[in-house]
Formats: C-alpha cells, structure tokens, sequence
C-alpha cells in the first residue's frame, strides 16, 4: 500500500548499538547555508539530552575515513541550503560512509535541502529555470522529494517563504513507537522556503508518516492520506533511522530573517514582519516539531523547563498543570521584570471578571476615571528590563501533547521565550537542600497585539479583545488598570508559602503599569486586607464544577 505507515520497532534494535553514541554532527560543508547551520546547532543542542554534544562536521571529516565521527555519532543533520552542491561533493565514498553509519544503528536527519538529498528522487520547479530532476545516491526516504510545496519561491531572498501550518504527531507518541497509531494532535506554524512534499513510492517499503502541510492537498500524486501532504517522515535503515522534513522546524522567527534558498547573506532585517510575527507566535509548537524529528531519530531528549513567576509559584499550582512535572525549584531570572500591565483576559472571557466596555477602557487608557473606578483586571507578564531581575519556579516537564496543547492554548497571547537562570544565593532558599544549577527555561513574555493576533487568529483576537475594551497589550502607562484581585491573592498566597525571599521579591521588584509603582506599595495604599479579602471573596464563589480553579487560585 503506497505510503503505508511503518509497523512498531521491535525492540529497537538500532538503540542497542546506539548506547556509547554521543553526539550529534551538523554539516558545515558546501551547500549548507550558514544561517541554517547556525539554527540548527542552536535549536538541537536546547532539546538534547545532558551529556550529548552538537557540532558541526566539515566535508573533509565526513569524508575521512579515519576519522571517528560515525562510532561516536548519535546523528548526523544536513541542514537546509541547497542540494545540488550536496550532491556534487559527497558523491562516491562520502555517501557510502553515510549509508553505512545509518544501517550500523545512526541516523540521518534531513531538513529542507537535506530532505531532498536523503530522497530516492528528486523533482523541483518543473518547468521553470530552476527544475531538477533526478535520482539521488542515499536514498532514504523510498519516495520522491517533490518541491517547492508553495509556490514562489527563489534563491537568495525571502520570496515565496511562508509560515506553512503543519500538523504532527507528538514526540511522546514517536518514542514508544505508536505514532503510526496516533492522528497529528498538534499543529504549528513553520518557516518554509522551497523544500519539498514527500511523495511515497507505490507498493515500496514502509514509512512513519511525521507532519503533513495542513493546508496543502497533494497536487502531485493524488493525495497522501487526509491530513494533507506529507511535510516529514521517518523510514528504518539497516539497523537505524533516517527522517526527512521539508520545512524548517530549527528556525526560530529570528534565525529566517534575510537570504533565504541557501543565501549567504542578510539583505532586510524588516522584510515580512507578518511571516516573523506569525512565526514567534508560534515559537512553543514549532520547538516541539523539532523534537517530534529528533525524537524519530532516536536522539535522547531533555526535558522542557518551565519558568514561572506568578500563577504557577506555588508547587500545587504547577503541579495541577503539569501533573507530571519534576525537579521544582526557585531560581533568578536576570534582565527581565514583572508587571501587571495588561488584563487577565482569561478571567474575563469565563466570566470570573467583568467585561471592559471599549469606551471605559479609553477611558481608563488616559487615566480618566470612570465610573466603576479603577480596572482591577490585571495579569501579570515579564517584560525585558536591563538591570532588573526577579525570582521564578522553574520545574520540568515532558509534556504529553495535551499537555502541550493546553498549556500553549492558556498562554497563547503571550511570546513563549527562552532565557537563562541561575540558582538562588543561599539567603534566598527555603528547602535546606543545595542550590541547583543554572540552565535555560520557556518563559511567557510581553507580546505585542499584532503577535496576539497572530497566535490567536484574527477571529478569535477580536472576541478577546472585545472583552477588555479592544486591546490585550496596548494599555498606557497612565492607564487606571490595576491587578485583579483574584489572580493577585493567589500570587501573593503561592509567593508566601515559597519563604519570606520570595515574598518580598514580589512585592518590591513587581511594577504597576506605570511602570514606577511597587506592587508593595499599591497594597500599602490600597488596604491589602481589603484586597485580599475581595480575592477571598472572588474564589468562594467560584462554582463547584471549576475545580481546577478553585485549586488552581487557592495559593
């Protein structure tokens, strides 16, 4: 049956020879492009595992046949460019040494340009200058790479890049070998430019279906299941594995700005800022394509750290979203300050706080009162900030993809960003254990109402924002919005229970929207007892069937 799903690995036998493997290689050599080069080392060495190494491999090691690279190599990555060049200089031994690395239990991820050198064919542009035909020596994937799946496309620019919407299975689902039983639970936006639709061969070996292009029906050989054209797949090798991916998970909305096919150089630092703004809107799901890729190579994956700095400070809390979460700790997160500078819309749209009429949020914009006073529906996000720094949770998780789904669905109007951490001073634990190390963690962050829109859509922007008086993110400095009290009483609860350290961070080193006003400072103007009182009030009479509120609010 053409593109058939692969049946699950028995026992894996690849892993067994894969044990002592350590690292995984990224091609550096003519025709990788660098900024794919550069993307791809960065984005694999944030998911590997501790104790992997990412590199890059030149043409002359690949080639060497002294060189050690393919007994000490988990992986080896050819990352997007161009795939001619691919072809001209690693035809003969290099390719050989390839090929055997992966039957000796090593992998081949193939991205873009390497999907289509890992082919059995190749079919490009047809028709146009650009067309390439042919047949191509690896010959992993049993199928034909057929490009460019959107139109448009040229060297040396952006033209015809788009965030192409991929659905994919989860990466959980590809570790235990059931993701031919799974149906694609995810969906993202992914940089694309040029690469290619994997077409399957009619009645050739199995494949493992990855990600298809959500929506981009098959127009080259009538169709390749219902979830669209298949944008990635996986296929066993000998004793190990080669995936094939026609986008480019690696690159985040930062890493495609400029030259794209493969140019070496970046020519408009401001060209489509809908593309990057819809890309960052996106950075979570599209990281977790990349893992689903990994995760079908066999590479060992870490866990992704979570950073919290408000709902989720409290243990219980986090522990209620992220059931199977480890290693909670309080860490500090330098270069970046709390505020509450924009409504906690969530609450508003479940009815938990009152709707913001567009002309008392104008109103309330100015800093002109209105007639209900003050706003007290205020959230709290994280804004950059050079010389601050606050303390957060920070706990691991590998996320199930409803876990996945639902923690993106609930943060979706904010940026998912990484940044470093460090460990607390001593001064400032309250466990008696010893400090953890510092490390890097996904953190929700200040966005912006264009990326808003971007993540949430233009539909379901306008009913969120319709309900906090038309904005999510554009609240002035002079604004009348204050922290709801809800949400602040759970803050304050979870920053108490964490030690009498992280209480006062909290209170000294969180601004109101002025950006001058400590939140220690309001309380003291405002009556904390009258405000935490109000909080008390607003979580009794959460209903019964809010449960996880009611937990998740209760500090």
């Amino acid at each position: 049956m053409r593109g058939s799903p692969s049946p699950p690995r028995a026992a894996d036998s690849g892993r067994s020879a894969a044990r002592h493997r350590s690292s995984v290689l990224v091609y550096s050599g003519p025709g990788a492009a660098p900024r794919c080069v550069a993307a791809t080392l960065a984005a694999i060495a944030t998911h590997v595992a501790p104790g992997i190494s990412v590199r890059e491999i030149s043409r002359a090691e690949l080639g060497n046949p002294a060189a050690p690279w393919s007994h000490d190599a988990l992986a080896l990555v050819m990352p997007g460019g161009r795939d001619q060049p691919y072809c001209n200089d690693l035809r003969g031994e290099p390719c050989a040494r390839i090929r055997s690395f992966v039957e000796a239990g090593g992998a081949y991820v193939g991205l873009c340009a390497g999907a289509y050198f890992g082919s059995r064919r190749v079919q490009f542009e047809p028709g146009t200058q650009l067309e390439v035909f042919g047949e191509r020596e690896l010959g992993f994937f049993p199928g034909t790479a057929m490009g460019s799946a959107y139109g448009g496309f040229e060297y040396g620019t952006d033209n015809g890049a788009v965030a192409a919407r991929i659905s994919f299975v989860d990466d959980a689902a590809v570790e235990t070998g059931s993701s031919h039983l799974q149906e694609p639970g995810r969906t993202t936006r992914a940089y694309f430019h040029g690469g290619p639709c994997l077409v399957p061969d009619e009645n050739g070996p199995p494949i493992e279906p990855l990600a298809w292009y959500a929506d981009q029906a098959d127009a080259y050989a009538g169709g390749c299941g219902t979830h669209g054209a298949i944008a990635a797949a996986a296929v066993n090798v000998g004793g190990g594995r080669a995936v094939v991916c026609g986008a480019h998970p690696e690159m985040g909305a930062d890493a495609m700005i400029g030259g794209g096919g493969g140019s070496e150089s970046v020519e408009d630092a401001e060209a489509e800022p809908s593309l990057r703004a819809t890309l960052r809107a996106h950075e979570g799901s599209r990281a977790s394509l990349l893992r689903t890729v990994l995760a079908a190579a066999r590479v060992p994956l870490r866990c992704i750290t979570v950073m919290s700095y408000g709902a989720l400070l409290s243990e219980k809390s986090a522990r209620l979203t992220f059931p199977s979460l480890t290693n909670f700790r309080l860490v500090r997160v330098r270069g970046w300050r709390r505020v509450f500078a924009h409504p906690h819309s969530a609450l508003v749209r479940v009815g938990l706080l009152p709707p913001v009429s567009g002309a008392a949020a104008a109103a309330a914009s100015h800093g002109l009162d209105t007639a209900g006073g003050v706003l007290e529906i205020a959230s709290l996000s994280a804004e950059p900030c050079a010389h601050a720094s606050m303390v957060c949770a920070a706990f691991d998780v590998r996320m199930s993809a409803a876990e996945s789904s639902a923690f993106e669905a609930r943060e979706r109007e904010y940026v998912l960003a990484r940044v470093p951490f460090e460990p607390l001073a001593s001064d400032a634990r309250t466990d008696g254990g010893s400090d953890s190390g510092g490390g890097w963690g996904t953190m929700c962050v200040a966005a912006d109402d264009a990326t808003a829109r971007a993540a949430l859509g233009a539909e379901l922007y306008a009913e969120v924002a319709d309900c906090v008086g038309g904005t999510v993110w554009g609240w002035s400095r002079r604004s009348l919005l204050r922290p709801a009290c809800l949400y602040l009483r759970h803050c304050l609860l979870a920053a108490r229970a964490a030690g009498p350290a992280v209480e006062r961070d909290l209170l000294d080193g969180t601004l109101l929207v002025d950006r001058k006003t400590t939140l220690g400072a309001y309380l003291h103007t405002r009556d904390e007892h009258a405000l935490l009182d109000e909080g008390q009030r607003q979580w009794a009479a959460l209903p019964d069937d809010a449960r996880q509120l009611r937990v998740r609010f209760g500090g």
